[in-house]
């Protein structure tokens, strides 16, 4: 589980974003709350039912839910960050061109991914990935994929990068292509303020 507080959002409906992490797509699609007492009484042995579900009504009366997608990873460079707190993270919302869809993977995969390992051992970047939206899905959706750059703080953030001007002619006729096929719907900026990791996770497993 993380929580990052966002710098901007798409006509700013929102000011956080939580991501909840799981392993296989069943455990996703099942959700958190069909178990929500069964964790609560787990955190809290001592409280009464009657007092957990005040307290689980009371939280979620300190929000509104604007937005839930969820995401499969398909691509993440290989490297050991672990993403602490203070991590800044840069989101993309990526809308590919009809009837790009599996040709704007292979971009990302084959073509920015190792542009993006390649600043990983510049010292210019921690992590990225790519991730594909499961759901909402359809012609209206507003995003098809999501990426995300993984920064160690700001400084990184702003740090000089000439990986793109060192492209050759043929590089980067490739990489306009690559982007030719998405509509970079928007960006945002949030900086990693909590982060819980499972027994099993911590264990290594």
């Amino acid at each position: 589980y993380l929580a990052c507080r966002l710098k901007s959002n798409h006509h700013q409906n929102f000011q956080y974003l939580t991501v909840h992490v799981y392993d296989d797509p069943a455990k996703m699609m099942d959700g958190n709350w069909g178990a929500m007492m069964d964790r609560a009484k787990q955190a809290y042995p001592e409280m009464t039912e009657d007092a957990l579900m005040k307290k689980i009504n009371s939280a979620s009366q300190t929000r509104d839910i604007a937005v839930r997608i969820y995401l499969q990873l398909t691509e993440q460079t290989e490297d050991d960050f672990e993403m602490p707190l203070g991590t800044v993270a840069r989101i993309n919302f990526i809308k590919t061109v009809a009837g790009q869809n599996a040709a704007y993977q292979k971009f990302e995969r084959e073509t920015w991914k190792p542009m993006a390992q390649k600043m990983i051992s510049n010292g210019n970047l921690s992590s990225w990935g790519l991730a594909r939206v499961i759901i909402p899905g359809g012609s209206d959706v507003y995003a098809s994929h999501l990426t995300f750059d993984m920064f160690k703080d700001y400084a990184q953030v702003f740090k000089e990068n000439t990986l793109f001007s060192e492209l050759s002619e043929e590089q980067q006729k490739v990489f306009q292509e690559g982007m030719a096929m998405r509509d970079l719907k928007w960006s945002s900026m949030g900086t990693l303020i909590k982060k819980i990791r499972s027994a099993e996770t911590m264990a290594g497993n």
